[in-house]
Order: structure tokens, then sequence, then C-alpha cells
């Protein structure tokens, strides 16, 4: 599978949480030893953020399940990739506009993974 089809299908899994207004998703996968960890922000027009787990009417069950699925889609690419070429974590931009952008990261998290995290949120959550 293509990094572009799975873009569409972290899209096709994530819009049904967007709520009416959306203008941009950051959606953030991270990837370590047997584990991962994902979530989202949606903005408005005004920029404003709301983080996946807060999103009104949405359960932590129907978020995980989609995680779950996502999940699915991104591992049999990594599982493909050599060592060096596995990133550990993953941002994908999408724009209402349908205009999006991909980021991958090699960083070890298993050391700093909290200032890391606080760094990505200064550079994506502006």
């Amino acid at each position: 599978m293509e990094n572009r089809e799975i873009y569409q299908k972290i899209y096709d899994e994530l819009e049904k949480y967007f709520p009416a207004g959306w203008n941009k998703v950051i959606y953030y996968a991270e990837y370590g030893e047997g584990v991962y960890q994902m979530e989202f922000f949606v903005s408005d027009h005004k920029g404003e953020y709301i983080k996946c787990f807060d999103i009104p009417g949405v359960t932590m069950r129907e978020l995980l399940d989609t995680f779950k699925i996502i999940d699915g889609y991104i591992k049999k690419t990594r599982s493909n990739l050599s060592e060096k070429d596995r990133w550990t974590n993953m941002t994908v931009t999408m724009y209402s506009t349908g205009k999006f952008e991909a980021h991958f990261d090699y960083t070890d998290l298993s050391e700093n993974g909290y200032e890391y995290k606080k760094a990505w949120k200064k550079q994506y959550l502006v």
C-alpha cells in the first residue's frame, strides 16, 4: 500500500469524528517496541484545537476501535521497511480543502518521549 493510500484511509476512518466547520486535522501516530499511540487534534476556522478524546459525543471505545483499524494499515507498511527506514512517529496534517502533508520522524522516543511530545505540540498545534 502506498503512502497516499494510507493517508486516504486514515482520513476515511477519522472523518466521522470531525465536527462541522472543521478546518485542519493533525493526526499523530507513534510506534515503539510492540506498542503504538495515536491521537488527533481538530481545529476550527479560528485555529482552536480540540483533542480527539475531548470531542463531544465520541467515546473512548469508538476511538480505540478506529485506531486499531488504522494501525492495521500502518503496520503493513512499516513492516515492509528496513530497520533504518522504519520511522518512530508520523504526523499527517489534513485540511478541509483536501490538501495534506505528512512528516516522518526517526527519533528514538524511549528516553525523552515526554520532551519530544512537548516540542511536537509547539510545532504543530500553534
